[in-house]
């Protein structure tokens, strides 16, 4: 069993692994990997073959108002007729080591399904991210509805910048701005991006994914009234189903493995919403 970081000649096998476990498009993928590939492609090799692989991506981790390094594990995906031959178990080992030699607070990554839950749990994951969820269903609106609110298109970078700013809670996620570019060009939906939010000398942030008839809010912050402004979202886009997302504490979304210096983070909650998904 050999672990180790991809190098160049890597690069191909890798992109057909994670074409295989997620089914995701050739856009997507080398768009990814054009963003993201920085010597942090952990790999597993059986007789010089990739059969595992897991992307070890930077981000932030509010504690006590100070800013400290962590790693998201992404595409985390083992080779169909390799799986439950402690491949991933293996890769997370070593990319926890990096994280402890770092000094980072340790790794976290979100499951795709309860199964992927209770499996990376037994590989030293606890539930530690937490958000918020509230659906709208809207009808009608009354003819005098006067929404006060001001959306406002903005670009990955303010976006970014403006989220350190409105999202200060402790054990919440910050990432790059590259995150956030990445976000901005791999989506080619219209109607869809991030906002800022005014209403009535009060400021938010949203990123905002439209569908056919329904409209998903992945992550709102800041002071803002969601009722109000779910009625706004039916107001604008004319659309009855509205899903927001926001801080708090009754959805569970990432797991964290922390770092031994970090254990008692096991004992607290943190917040994340969304990552690359």
């Amino acid at each position: 069993m050999e672990i180790r970081f991809a190098t160049q000649q890597d690069i191909v096998p890798a992109k057909k692994l994670m074409q295989d476990a997620f089914h995701d498009s050739d856009r997507f993928i080398n768009l990814f990997f054009n963003y993201f590939l920085n010597n942090n492609l952990l790999l597993g090799f059986n007789d010089q073959e990739v059969v595992s692989m897991a992307f070890l991506l930077p981000a932030t981790f509010t504690i006590n108002q100070n800013k400290i390094s962590a790693t998201y594990l992404y595409a985390c995906a083992t080779a169909e007729n390799e799986q439950g031959k402690g491949w991933m178990g293996a890769l997370i080992n070593r990319a926890w080591e990096e994280s402890n030699r770092k000094g980072e607070v340790g790794l976290f990554l979100l499951p795709a399904n309860k199964r992927l839950y209770e499996y990376y749990a037994k590989l030293g994951f606890h539930d530690f991210f937490y958000y918020d969820r509230q659906v709208f269903h809207f009808n009608k609106l009354s003819s005098s509805y006067q929404h006060g609110f001001k959306l406002n298109r903005i670009n990955a970078d303010q976006y970014a910048l403006l989220r350190i700013a409105l999202l200060q809670s402790d054990n919440a996620i910050h990432y790059p701005t590259k995150h956030f570019r990445f976000i901005e060009e791999e989506n080619e939906k219209p109607n869809t991006g991030f906002y800022l939010i005014q209403q009535e000398g009060h400021s938010g942030l949203s990123y905002i994914i439209q569908g056919h008839n329904h409209i998903i809010v992945k992550e709102l912050i800041g002071h803002i009234d969601i009722s109000s402004f779910s009625e706004y979202l039916f107001y604008r886009y004319e659309i009855p189903d509205i899903t927001i997302n926001m801080p708090g504490e009754t959805h569970r979304s990432a797991m964290l493995r922390p770092v031994d210096g970090y254990s008692f983070l096991t004992r607290v909650k943190g917040y994340f919403c969304w990552g690359l998904e």
